[in-house]
């Protein structure tokens, strides 16, 4: 993710929102002009996050059935350490300047889904070297021509092992992906394990979002929702941990413990119901639809589908607005929350046990 995403997204986003009646006398409700593509904060639509004045309601208690877990929240948690782990230390830093390790990453989390079918390796040259998308399709049962895309980079800056950004986006597609094979749903689910997020290649030709999504469209397939995994796993209940830029304050939660939702306005429905399912987990969560005119409103893989005019919702912990160790040689596996990071997988399996199951 850009160093820029969500700080611009945000406030550009968010520069159409006033408090009613203004000022101090204010009653602290939010007045939205929905035309600018913008939705409220998520306590205004009566499901889990925050009211306008940022107290959380992590929602129902109840989700909905689930596929088989594989043991648990614990277990998944334990799976999800040992990728993370494998990812960023055992491999280290992934990209083009690294191409060895980004290739055994590569092999590793098609190694992981082995067992559970086939993984197509969609690679493509670009600069004089070869790159890698990986491919894990479970075919729909009933509407198979409707898809489902959930995806996470697992490159990463040189300057850096690449542990929350991505490699927990990446583990996580992986777990879903496993979870799904065992149980497949309506709608058909695309987990693709993208390369070349990071720069020199961001919103570039060479980006292997953007090579998958512009094939996935010569090919007419009718991708309902792209789901791009983001940065998955800092947390912290320290007051003033989550940074908010200018214009935010009293709308979103000053501290860093919730997981956010981030489309355009174009993909604004796709957004909505995405967050209400995923609300029913209890974790505590925001959603913002900004104008998909703004360009910094797609700093990662979902705004290559964008291109391609496929509806995209980013699911991040917000990156560096959080995260000190963002880019940084210290973005390692131990300053992780993995108990919440798990947490928020089981989340995303509820919601994509809703949304492919019309």
């Amino acid at each position: 993710m850009n160093a820029q995403t969500l700080s611009l997204l945000l406030a550009l986003a968010l520069s159409a929102c006033v408090p009613s009646g203004g000022g101090d006398g204010g009653n602290g409700q939010v007045q939205v002009d929905l035309d600018d593509g913008v939705t409220p904060p998520v306590g205004d639509a009566g499901v889990g996050g925050s009211d306008a004045t940022g107290a959380t309601d992590g929602g129902a208690a109840d989700g909905p059935q689930l596929p088989p877990d594989a043991g648990g929240q614990a277990a998944l948690e334990s799976r999800l350490r040992a990728h993370v782990e494998h990812l960023a230390t055992t491999i280290g830093s992934r990209s083009s300047r690294t191409p060895e390790a980004l290739a055994e990453a590569a092999d590793y989390l098609q190694e992981q889904l082995s067992e559970a079918g086939v993984v197509e390796r969609e690679t493509y040259e670009a600069r004089g070297q070869t790159f890698t998308n990986l491919v894990f399709e479970v075919v729909g049962t009933d509407v198979p021509e409707e898809v489902i895309v959930v995806g996470g980079h697992y490159d990463c800056v040189p300057t850096t092992s690449g542990a929350d950004d991505n490699a927990t986006g990446a583990a996580a597609t992986l777990e879903l992906a496993l979870r799904f094979a065992a149980q497949p749903a309506a709608r058909t689910l695309h987990f693709v394990f993208f390369t070349n997020e990071e720069p020199p290649f961001f919103q570039d030709d060479d980006m292997g979002s953007v090579v998958h999504a512009r094939a996935l469209r010569a090919a007419d397939v009718n991708v309902v929702t792209m789901f791009s995994l983001e940065m998955l796993g800092f947390y912290s209940d320290e007051p003033d941990s989550q940074e908010l830029p200018l214009g935010l304050a009293g709308l979103f939660p000053t501290t860093a413990n919730f997981i956010a939702f981030v489309s355009n306005g174009e993909s604004t429905d796709q957004l909505v119901e995405a967050h209400e399912a995923f609300s029913e987990s209890g974790f505590p969560s925001e959603r913002l639809a900004a104008p998909g005119t703004i360009p910094e409103a797609g700093f990662s893989d979902h705004w290559s589908f964008w291109q391609e005019g496929y509806p995209g919702v980013m699911v991040t912990d917000t990156a560096f607005l959080r995260n000190p160790h963002y880019h940084e040689g210290t973005d390692v596996p131990a300053t992780l929350d993995f108990e919440r990071y798990a947490a928020v997988v089981e989340g995303l399996a509820g919601m994509l046990e809703v949304l492919a199951n019309p």
